[in-house]
């Protein structure tokens, strides 16, 4: 356990930083990185070294990293009363990052949760933002702490995408008064991150949806609003709307931009006023349920081209952006063993046949995962095989071996502007494949190229990528 002194400035509750991390890097780097913003820094390796150290100042600032022993929920416990009263921010450095994990740790009221590396401009961005809100809010009353919730909806992923998300829903989701618009392709799974707010929020009515592009304008009204016995024909008994059965719960409104403009028109006094009026009645009904919307368009899109209420588009709240599967390259695996698993419990996926799923662009997103997933899992047996994936999906674009994953989410996250050109792709493909161990003989056949372009092009890959880890060869025994 170390205790630094240096650079103790003479407030010492806003200046005061604690640092619990087994890995002495970690703690070395947190401890140069604050101490130079000027912050005294505490640090000890364990829960039990914590337990020892004197408290009479108080830590406004505090990182954990994971340890595998539980580490972070035992500091957030210790710290619960400080964290509700903001009078102290605790951020947690994972060390297997995950989405179970983070919904934890966040519902604690971890204040961040970083994926590894520990980088020292988040660490000064979150010390900055900390020395902010304490002296704001030095001394503001602690309120109760929310228990968490236990129920788990099937959120998988431990990409930077889907942990960014979920900090995002854990924060939102108990401000039960602010709807929230999803936005995502088809099949990014938008009925399941509006069921997880719905769990999050603590809400204890039921959660109900209903798809505003299946249903025809007439019956829409009806399946929202309700209906008086006798409003219409086949109205044989008075019904209650979602809106009604889902009091003190949520409505979750999937492809709303699909509704036609006199439901829009209805949708906007329901939400401005939070009454609802059953088709043949004329008395108005106060509704309590939270609203979360959903549209597999980009709302400025649908207003700028009339076919969406503009005044209806800013009733619909905070919007909220579902990462398609291509920006999660490295969920597929979880996915796809979730998948196969839930479908045939004892099923194995072979590498090969892994590493061409995660190859695969996915246009159908998690929906076509899943449903790829089911398919193989029923018919391949006991083992995946590569060939069984190849009989699913299309051949012709399956993405070549040598396009590894970590090359794939760098694709991924570039912007168009900035993808690589024909000529350096060619040479990043010389290169790979001759470090494979492949001629260039081989390598020109496989390109249909002369053996001198092929020459060429690895003199140039050399020049281009000397340090590329992408492309270093194995070591030898």
């Amino acid at each position: 356990m170390q205790t630094n002194h240096a650079y103790a400035s003479p407030n010492t509750h806003e200046n005061r930083a604690l640092i619990v991390a087994h890995d002495p890097r970690i703690q070395a780097t947190s401890r140069h990185t604050l101490q130079h913003a000027r912050w005294h820094v505490d640090t000890c390796h364990n829960f039990g070294q914590f337990q020892a150290l004197p408290r009479q100042h108080g830590w406004p600032l505090v990182v954990v990293a994971d340890d595998d022993q539980g580490l972070p929920e035992q500091i957030l416990h210790s710290f619960q009363a400080d964290i509700v009263s903001e009078r102290t921010y605790v951020a947690v450095l994972a060390h297997a990052p995950s989405l179970a994990q983070a919904t934890r740790l966040l519902q604690l009221h971890a204040f961040d949760y970083w994926l590894p590396p520990l980088e020292p401009t988040q660490l000064l961005t979150l010390a900055t933002q900390v020395g902010r809100l304490t002296s704001f809010r030095p001394t503001l009353p602690t309120s109760t702490v929310a228990a968490p919730t236990t129920a788990e909806h099937a959120l998988i992923g431990q990409s930077a995408a889907m942990i960014g998300l979920l900090k995002q829903l854990v924060r939102l989701a108990p401000a039960r008064n602010l709807r929230l618009f999803l936005t995502g392709e088809t099949g990014t799974g938008k009925e399941v991150i509006a069921r997880k707010i719905h769990e999050l929020s603590g809400c204890t009515g039921p959660f109900l949806a209903v798809n505003c592009a299946a249903t025809v304008e007439s019956l829409l009204e009806s399946e929202l609003f309700g209906h008086e016995k006798g409003a219409f024909t086949g109205a044989l008994q008075l019904k209650q709307g979602l809106w009604e059965l889902a009091e003190n719960g949520t409505l979750f409104l999937d492809e709303i931009t699909e509704a036609a403009p006199s439901v829009q028109a209805k949708l906007l006094r329901a939400l401005q006023e939070n009454v609802i009026r059953r088709v043949g009645s004329n008395r108005e009904i106060k509704v309590n349920a939270r609203v979360i919307a959903a549209s597999n368009r980009i709302l400025e899109t649908a207003v700028a081209e009339k076919t969406f209420r503009e005044d209806l588009f800013y009733r619909l709240g905070q919007v909220l952006r579902i990462p398609p599967l291509r920006e999660r390259l490295d969920d597929i695996p979880l996915l796809a063993q979730h998948f196969c698993q839930r479908a045939v419990p004892h099923c194995i996926i072979a590498p090969e046949a892994m590493n061409l799923l995660c190859s695969w662009p996915w246009p159908g997103n998690v929906r076509e995962l899943e449903s790829v997933m089911l398919k193989l899992a029923n018919l391949s047996g006991s083992v995946i095989l590569p060939e069984h994936v190849l009989e699913q999906i299309q051949p012709s674009r399956v993405l070549p071996p040598w396009m590894s994953l970590p090359f794939l989410s760098a694709l991924s996250s570039i912007s168009d502007e900035q993808y690589p050109s024909v000529h350096t792709l060619r040479n990043w493909y010389v290169a790979t494949l001759t470090f494979q161990g492949y001629s260039q003989a081989e390598i020109a056949r496989r390109l249909a190229l002369d053996p001198r372009t092929v020459a060429h092009a690895w003199q140039e890959a050399q020049e281009q990528f000397p340090c590329d880890e992408l492309l270093r060869p194995a070591p030898t025994e």
